[in-house]
This record gives structure tokens, sequence and C-alpha cells, in this order.
């Protein structure tokens, strides 16, 4: 019997990816705040 986390993994890793790329973007962002402020 297969892991359903095995078979949801394709599934997360972009979901990880897109995690982390909304959290630089949040960074980024804010940086561009104090900067600009």
């Amino acid at each position: 019997m297969t892991h359903p986390a095995r078979d949801a993994s394709p599934l997360t890793i972009p979901f990880r990816i897109g995690h982390v790329v909304a959290t630089t973007i949040r960074y980024v962002n804010f940086d561009i705040v104090v900067a600009a402020s």
C-alpha cells in the first residue's frame, strides 16, 4: 500500500516553492517600505 504523503509530494513541492517565493516577495516589499520611509 502506497503512502499518501508520497503520492501528494508532486503537489507539495510546487506549493513549498510558491511559499518560499511569497515569503521572499514579502521581505523584499518590507525592505522597499523601510528604504522609502
